[in-house]
């Protein structure tokens, strides 16, 4: 986060977080109710595996508030950008609807902001429900003429304006409150809340267009589960976990961070692979696709991983563009597979993580591609430069400790006849701290 953003928002004390989610109005409202419990519940596990302070949690239409502690606000901003199933969060301090009180609060707030960083002009932009407030067009009207005049006896040399203002002063309306805000910050997928219906294996081999098309699938509502060919059979060996973990530790936990629980990872021997492959004289792609079919079979008909207290049926096989997705096409298969990546050439998914470590404070998916910014020359990629390195991400310091790993009993996996295959499940938990 740049200095000057946190200057203001210790300045602020601001004490709530407000959150717009994305559009559920084609859902029914019994659908809606169920999402929305579904995010409510997954920013409550966050905020305790943190060990932010969350003093309340509201949800109104188009909004879920959240109150901290005013001194735990940066901390909670930085986790808030993981959150799948909000679009853009905003820190805000609380007023009441009286005229006299907010005008003098707005006032109060473009004071404090000209003080860290002085600004030639601003708008002003009431929102929420306007049945809150008795005659709301002279009510408007007034507190705009209000806020005007208190500036001018304050000596703020600014301007009220309605087109390219420096600052935009937000006032929203709700049944709970009114809310004051002029930062609006964008989480990195948006998406919808995830739901455990729809859970789906990914070939794991820590490339940046797995962990794309990944979370492509995750802002859809998706549990996205990786499943990795191991160098080891030795899983009890500590130090052979330890060592998988840190090979595959860049992208993996990158995805962990967007779960509130840990998040499963399936492992299974390249020896005993190729063991199979020998004894059936089947190429070893050609018998990891149909591992990776007969798990999701079996998942259907009884659910052997969990996460958190939701059990996963597989519902299919993502495949990203390493992959080599001509097998998926030769094969009649029995579960769905899903190409979230089409259309994505290979430096367009660079060009994509290039930005995603650089800038993840600004950082947003829908914003990325829906602009012309990434044909600059300026987002091409130096030759040889390794695409996502937590170390470096001087704004956000996670410490990417392994903060809960638990080995569950192995599966075992009929592949044909008596012929089984060994799987470990470890678990992992990114913490923020």
């Amino acid at each position: 986060m740049r200095d000057s953003c946190e200057k203001t928002i210790n300045l602020m004390k601001y004490r709530v977080i407000v959150c717009k989610y994305n559009e559920l109005g084609l859902k029914s409202s019994t659908y809606q109710t169920q999402l929305l419990n579904i995010l409510m519940d997954s920013i409550k596990k966050i905020c305790k595996r943190e060990h932010l302070t969350l003093q309340s949690i509201i949800s109104l239409p188009g909004r879920i508030l959240c109150f901290f502690p005013s001194q735990e606000i940066i901390k909670a901003l930085l986790i808030f950008k993981y959150i799948i199933g909000i679009q853009v969060f905003a820190p805000a301090i609380t007023s009441p609807r009286k005229l006299e009180i907010l005008s003098q609060k707005c006032v109060d707030y473009l004071s404090l902001l000209y003080q860290i960083h002085p600004f030639s002009s601003v708008t002003l932009v009431l929102k929420g429900n306007k049945n809150l407030i008795n005659e709301y067009n002279s009510f408007s009207t007034e507190l705009k003429q209000i806020i005007d005049i208190n500036c001018q006896n304050a000596k703020l040399p600014i301007n009220f304006t309605e087109s390219s203002p420096d600052i935009t002063l937000r006032v929203e309306f709700r049944k709970k409150g009114t809310y004051l805000y002029h930062l609006e910050y964008p989480t990195h997928f948006a998406g919808f809340p995830i739901e455990s219906k729809k859970v789906f294996l990914l070939p794991w081999t820590n490339s940046p267009d797995e962990f794309l098309a990944g979370m492509l699938m995750v802002r859809r509502g998706s549990i996205v589960i990786p499943i990795s060919i191991i160098q080891t059979d030795n899983y009890s060996d500590n130090k052979s976990k330890k060592k998988d973990l840190k090979n595959e530790r860049n992208l993996l936990t990158e995805i962990a961070k967007y779960y509130a629980d840990p998040l499963p990872w399936i492992k299974i021997s390249q020896n005993e692979l190729n063991n199979i492959s020998n004894d059936f004289a089947q190429s070893r792609n050609e018998v990891w696709l149909k591992v990776l079919e007969k798990l999701c079979i079996l998942s259907i008909e009884r659910a052997f991983i969990h996460m958190g207290n939701r059990k996963l049926h597989f519902k299919g096989i993502i495949v990203p563009n390493s992959f080599e997705s001509r097998i998926f096409r030769k094969e009649n298969l029995k579960i769905p597979v899903f190409y979230p990546l089409i259309g994505f050439s290979f430096g367009f998914i660079q060009r994509i993580m290039e930005e995603y470590e650089h800038d993840p404070w600004n950082f947003s998916f829908h914003r990325f591609i829906s602009q012309k910014s990434w044909e600059s020359p300026s987002f091409l990629l130096r030759e040889n430069k390794k695409l996502i390195n937590p170390q470096k991400k001087a704004e956000l310091q996670f410490s990417a400790q392994k903060s809960n790993v638990e080995i569950n009993d192995s599966i075992i996996l009929k592949i044909k006849s008596n012929l089984r295959v060994n799987f470990i499940i470890e678990e992992i938990l990114e913490s923020f701290n």
